[in-house]
């Protein structure tokens, strides 16, 4: 691009550094997305160059008007190349009086006047949009970079082009440089399980899966993946965007949950107690499958009704006094005869405890009954056989 450019560029990138810092030449290419080595040859003269939109961004990095940057490297903004190539025979003979034409002359052109007055405006709404977008965009890449998933993309050649700090945590390593330019597959366990969700994602635009990921010390986890193809201008798939999450714990916890839900169901199904569950008016909605074994009472003749209806005539109204106590918001216990399969009346212990929804409020009982297996409380002056 030249010594003059060259020269010019590393003025002014060391003045900003100077007064703002975050201009140094590695920082500069980071937000360029391009290498620093290369725009450090830029900087010695070097031959190199950049496309036009890494120029355009190259200038409002430096505060510097684009068509000026673009100038200095030998080559005309696309909007202005399309205004010529729109009207060039206008544009060929303004630019040729121009030339040498001095400045008062200019500024008396009226005619010319309004055309630059129109360009200009054109170039500073241009340029308002662009750094809009280039704020938007920033704000974007510092949420990316300091967020708390892993972030990383890939590109066209399937190799690492950014990873954030969420990710150098999550896989152990400790410089960017360790990781971009590597094949994806490096990272999976499995490369062709990780190469199938690549390939469907590049089909759909999005893929997720969860694989296991290899860390640099042969340490793994459960990876939980969710990718999303970028798009060049012309909507070909050009690389992906991926989130990682790390649900090692998560699904260890899932397991041992299951587990733990399977233990209690055995449990409660091998239990000789009877567990029961009431609703606002004392009517029976579960009971445990022990009610058949232990007590030869089959659960679907029980559930739906009463449990009041169950128990020997005269002690109903102290069974229904002590429903009625429980879902006023008391514990209760309490000793009733209460129907067995054979017909007989045996006496069982009940203890019950409201049930809460989420607001506290009381919305049933729950609460198991024992047999008391030949103990008899004293006597009721209501009790029959």
């Amino acid at each position: 691009m030249g010594e003059l450019f060259g020269a010019y560029l590393r003025a002014r990138r060391m003045e900003l550094d100077l007064r703002l810092g975050g201009y140094s030449i590695r920082k500069l290419a980071q937000r360029l997305r391009v290498h620093h080595s290369f725009l450090s040859r830029i900087e010695r003269g070097e031959p190199a160059r950049l496309c036009e939109r890494k120029l355009v961004a190259l200038a409002y990095e430096l505060g510097e008007n684009p068509d000026l940057i673009l100038a200095m490297n030998g080559t005309v903004a696309e909007d202005v190349r399309r205004a010529i190539l729109k009207r060039p025979a206008l544009f060929s003979r303004l630019v040729r009086e121009l030339r040498d034409a001095p400045d008062e002359d200019v500024r008396a052109d009226s005619q010319l006047r309004r055309e630059r007055t129109r360009l200009a405006q054109r170039i500073a709404d241009k340029a308002v949009r662009l750094r809009r977008a280039l704020d938007e965009l920033r704000v974007f890449r510092l949420a990316v970079d300091n967020g708390p998933a892993a972030v990383c993309m890939i590109g066209p050649d399937d190799s690492v082009t950014y990873v954030n700090r969420a990710f150098l945590t999550l896989w152990g390593f400790t410089s960017e440089t360790d990781i971009l330019g590597r094949h994806r597959s490096v990272f999976w366990v499995d490369p062709e399980e990780a190469q199938h969700y690549y390939r469907k994602m590049k089909e759909t635009g999005r893929s997720s899966m969860e694989a296991r990921a290899l860390r640099p010390d042969g340490t793994t986890f459960l990876a939980r993946v969710t990718a999303t193809a970028c798009l060049d201008l012309d909507g070909r798939v050009v690389g992906g965007i991926a989130s990682i999450v790390d649900v090692t714990r998560e699904r260890a916890l899932e397991r041992g949950l299951a587990s733990s839900n399977q233990w209690l169901r055995q449990f409660v199904e091998d239990m000789h107690d009877v567990l029961l569950l009431l609703d606002d008016q004392g009517r029976v909605v579960y009971v445990s499958p022990s009610l058949e074994t232990v007590w030869d009472l089959e659960p679907q003749a029980v559930q739906g009704r009463p449990l009041a209806a169950f128990a020997l005539p005269a002690h109903k109204p102290m069974l229904r006094d002590q429903i009625a106590r429980t879902l006023e918001g008391a514990n209760t216990i309490g000793d009733h005869r209460l129907l067995h399969g054979d017909g007989t009346y045996p006496w069982v212990r009940l203890s019950l405890a409201p049930r809460r929804d989420e607001q506290g409020r009381v919305t049933g009982a729950q609460g198991v009954v024992a047999a008391l297996n030949g103990r008899v409380p004293p006597a009721h002056p209501s009790d029959q056989d």
